[in-house]
């Protein structure tokens, strides 16, 4: 797939969570770890969640991930990022998990996705079996309400 159908796909593939669902995101080194442990299957780029903008008069390049995150970590491959041939366009990962500029989003590639949950414990939303991560329980705050440690 493209990476807007790969995007879709994701966003469909997951309707009804609450939370971003789409084209990978790496925010820190954790992420790329956990992301590069699937590359043993990927023989090919694939598409992550990453595009750009690229001003041709000031030659400024911005970087956004699809869930608005900032650009804070990078694993860009060698002699990367390079300069790009048009206004905006795609990332991908290379066979090793690094990153590179794509020639083009309409390549059909591979894609991972990804579900992050949205949730504001000051809206008393209640998340069933997911309240809270192995190894933690619910207890009781100072103030008589529940906490998720």
């Amino acid at each position: 797939m493209d990476s807007t159908a790969a995007q879709d796909k994701c966003h469909s593939d997951s309707s009804g969570h609450p939370g971003y669902s789409g084209l990978v995101t790496v925010w820190n080194e954790h992420e790329s770890q956990f992301v590069l442990s699937y590359f043993s299957e990927i023989t090919q780029h694939a598409w992550m969640g990453l595009t750009y903008k690229y001003d041709l008069e000031t030659g400024s390049l911005e970087y956004t991930w699809n869930d608005n995150m900032y650009l804070i970590y990078s694993y860009w491959g060698q002699s990367q990022p390079s300069k790009p041939e048009t206004e905006t366009g795609c990332v991908e990962f290379l066979e090793t998990g690094a990153w590179t500029m794509s020639k083009s989003c309409t390549t059909a590639l591979p894609f991972i996705c990804k579900i992050e949950m949205a949730y504001d414990p000051n809206t008393n939303q209640d998340l069933g079996e997911a309240k809270c991560d192995p190894g933690w329980s619910l207890v009781s705050s100072d103030k008589g309400e529940e906490d998720n440690r």
